[in-house]
């Protein structure tokens, strides 16, 4: 298995007052693509 190039753990993110990301955790390795995709709710 190779080794992570991205190591991401437990990440939380808010515009504003709203959480949009809450204890996101992966890892991405050489020659991979991750997207976080989402949607604003009003």
């Amino acid at each position: 298995m190779t080794q992570p190039i991205l190591v991401v753990k437990q990440l939380t993110k808010n515009y504003k007052h709203q959480v949009v990301l809450h204890n996101v955790s992966f890892n991405c390795t050489q020659g991979h693509i991750i997207g976080l995709n989402g949607i604003r709710l009003i």
